[in-house]
């Protein structure tokens, strides 16, 4: 076996020592016990069995020095650092003077080589073991040894010590080279790692690179083309008359229309490139599909076609979804419908299928019918890919009489919705006799679900004859107030002869006629007008154009109506009349916040400026005839309350009075008492919800505009 060499040093100030330790350390001749001494050492570190071994050429070797100061000891154990051949194991006296002691010395060493085996050896301490401990702490490496010595004590102490240290070293060492490998393995996989994702983003670039060269052409696009829109804009806002209005209408719808392909096509390169995340904003159903079925009439109306949506009663309007994506579908399935046909009448029913889940989830069923139906080519592969972002299904049915039915399911989360309709009984149509007039039997089924269900009565009519009876007998009883004129093939001639026809009647001459086309074109509004018309709504028609039209009429044929003398409604003229109606002041200096009631003051047809503080909201409330003022309690140079007081100030001696709302985070009694007092006449605090805002605007301001 080979020979092992320990280095150890003794610090004592006794020479003695040092030679009673060598002498029993190094010896040539090994005795008994030594035998006894080696066989133990390699019993507890050797792999090999200890049966059948000559213990007689066991031998192992000490390299001994000495130290007689602590100072001395230190430099040592430094220099055998510095060499490579460090100290296993020290004697240690404690008692060495002059200089520091032992314990002193120990502590230098070990707070540079804290490996080192150190013996304590001593006939007499000035310390306590107590006071050891607090002096180098709990340390494993520490041993204790009284004077005298015993030879066989001093040798299995240096054996297991030594033996101790050495395998501490290597195991050390071991773990150093281990974690030197797992680094070069780290270093190996993070190379690794970096290739592969080199080789995705090569495979990324190449799948996206459709996808670039599209989002690429329609930026080129969208530059002009925003231009045109913000021209056409402005344009808008100048003097123009009825027939300069339209063509800047047109230009205006073309360009809005042009703008959702744009959209639709990066949509689809972003399904295509897997790169789509569905929204989840709120958003309005009846307004969504309104919009789609707004812009494919322009190819409807090349190819002689004509939409109608029904949407079921039960239906929740307010929605959480992806409205954009939900138009995609709507777009992408009635675009391969009216692909393939000269003449079809497109039907959208909605639905619910089943109960809201756990009062947040509701699926939709959405059904796309349509005449020659049956003679379409359909391919849903596209849109099949949106309605499973959507937890939907979609699929094909064949009806006798209807052809092919189209349908899809979608998922959409539920909201509270906020009610724009009118309630008072002064604006409301409750009551109001109508007669349609359709040789369309669907058309007829769904004005008559949208009038009664808004609380009018609504009769049918199929053919002019018929009509005319109506109108005629029910002069005896219970008039009708007025007459919705819904005609297939509806050209300008034949809603003019029907106008005759019944207008050769005298008790009928006065009676208010709706007339809504889906053919229509520019200058059409002036023909009917002067052909007896009231009111021109075309195709598709939404609900809330509809019933604004019938509640304005009812409101025009009053005697002391603002309306009387105004020409015939359309949808233009009623979006102008019933939009921003009042106009606010918003004074926040947060812009977050600013942002936040500019958006709810938005949906609530309510129009608004914004100042950042008092002086300015001063300023702005002397230039402006502003309707309400929304102030911030908290805010630089000059804060709410003293702006509130500023603006009572203006207002004594004259008979007006602003209505004030406090807006504050500071929901506390004491400060809604300190806003009344300034002046403001009412509190709305955060979070800002609409119903709250709204709520204090029927409270306050009496018109149903905000409603």
């Amino acid at each position: 076996m080979s020979k092992k060499t320990r280095r150890i040093l003794i610090v004592d100030d006794n020479h003695s020592i040092h030679e009673d330790l060598k002498a029993i350390l190094i010896h040539k001749n090994l005795s008994e016990k030594d035998i006894e001494t080696k066989k133990l050492e390699t019993e507890l570190f050797d792999e090999q069995s200890a049966s059948g071994t000559d213990y007689s050429d066991i031998d192992i070797t000490y390299r001994i020095d000495d130290a007689y100061q602590g100072h001395e000891a230190i430099t040592m154990v430094k220099e055998a650092e510095k060499e490579g051949h460090p100290y296993s194991l020290i004697f240690m006296d404690v008692r060495m003077p002059p200089g520091i002691d032992g314990i002193q010395t120990i502590h230098y060493i070990w707070n540079e080589f804290p490996n080192i085996e150190v013996v304590i050896c001593t006939a007499y301490s000035d310390y306590s073991w107590d006071s050891i401990i607090k002096t180098l702490g709990s340390n494993n490496n520490l041993f204790f040894l009284k004077k005298p010595f015993e030879s066989l004590t001093i040798k299995q102490i240096a054996l297991s010590l030594t033996n101790k240290w050495d395998f501490n070293r290597r195991n050390k060492h071991y773990i150093k080279n281990l974690e030197q490998e797992i680094e070069k393995r780290g270093v190996q996989l993070e190379n690794l790692m970096s290739c592969l994702k080199s080789i995705k983003e090569d495979t990324a670039k190449k799948v996206l690179s459709k996808k670039n060269i599209i989002s690429d052409i329609s930026s080129e696009i969208r530059t002009p083309l925003n231009g045109i829109l913000g021209m056409t804009d402005l344009l808008l806002d100048t003097d123009l008359d009825n027939e300069q209005r339209d063509y800047t209408e047109v230009i205006k719808s073309s360009g809005n229309s042009i703008n959702r392909v744009i959209n639709d096509v990066l949509e689809d390169s972003n399904i295509r490139a897997k790169t789509l995340k569905l929204n989840d904003i709120e958003f309005n159903l009846r307004t969504t599909v309104e919009n789609a079925t707004e812009y494919i009439s322009i190819l409807g109306f090349e190819k002689n076609l004509e939409f109608t949506v029904l949407v079921h009663s039960d239906v929740p309007e307010t929605l959480a979804g992806d409205p954009a994506i939900l138009r995609h579908i709507l777009l992408n399935i009635i675009s391969s419908a009216i692909k393939h046909m000269d003449r079809v009448k497109i039907i959208i029913s909605i639905s619910k299928t089943g109960s809201i889940q756990n009062g947040k989830k509701v699926t939709l069923c959405f059904k796309i019918a349509g005449s020659n139906a049956e003679q379409t080519d359909l391919n849903l592969d596209a849109p099949k890919t949106h309605v499973k972002m959507m937890n939907g299904n979609i699929g094909v049915d064949e009806d006798k009489d209807k052809g092919k039915i189209i349908w899809f399911t979608a998922e959409f989360g539920t909201l509270e919705p906020v009610d724009y309709e009118f309630d008072s009984d002064a604006n409301t149509i409750t009551g109001i006799r109508l007669l349609a007039i359709s040789d369309s039997l669907t058309n007829s089924k769904v004005l008559s679900l949208y009038i009664n269900h808004w609380g009018g009565r609504c009769s049918i009519a199929e053919t002019k004859g018929s009509a005319i009876d109506q109108l005629l007998t029910a002069l005896l009883v219970n008039p009708f107030d007025m007459v919705i004129l819904d005609l297939k093939d509806g050209e300008i001639e034949k809603f003019s002869d029907y106008a005759q026809s019944i207008r050769e009647h005298k008790p009928l001459e006065n009676i208010p006629l709706i007339c809504l086309s889906a053919n229509a074109s520019r200058g059409d509004a002036q023909i009917l007008q002067e052909n007896g018309y009231s009111a021109f709504l075309s195709k598709p028609i939404r609900q809330s154009h509809l019933y604004n039209c019938i509640l304005m009429l009812k409101e025009k044929f009053n005697e002391n109506s603002v309306l009387k003398h105004t020409g015939i409604i359309t949808k233009h003229f009623i979006d102008e009349l019933t939009f921003e109606k009042y106009w606010a002041l918003v004074v926040e200096d947060n812009k977050a916040n600013q942002q936040i009631l500019a958006t709810l003051l938005s949906k609530l047809k309510v129009r608004c400026d914004v100042a950042e503080n008092g002086k300015l909201a001063i300023e702005a409330y002397k230039t402006n005839k502003y309707d309400l003022i929304l102030m911030d309690c908290h805010m630089p140079e000059m804060n709410g309350y003293e702006t509130a007081l500023s603006i009572r100030e203006e207002e004594q001696g004259t008979d007006k009075h602003i209505l004030i709302l406090a807006v504050s985070s500071d929901i506390t009694e004491g400060n809604k008492k300190r806003c009344l007092e300034s002046g403001m006449d009412d509190f709305i605090g955060v979070p800002y919800k609409i119903d709250n805002i709204l709520e204090v605007f029927e409270k306050h301001l009496h018109s149903n505009n905000v409603k």
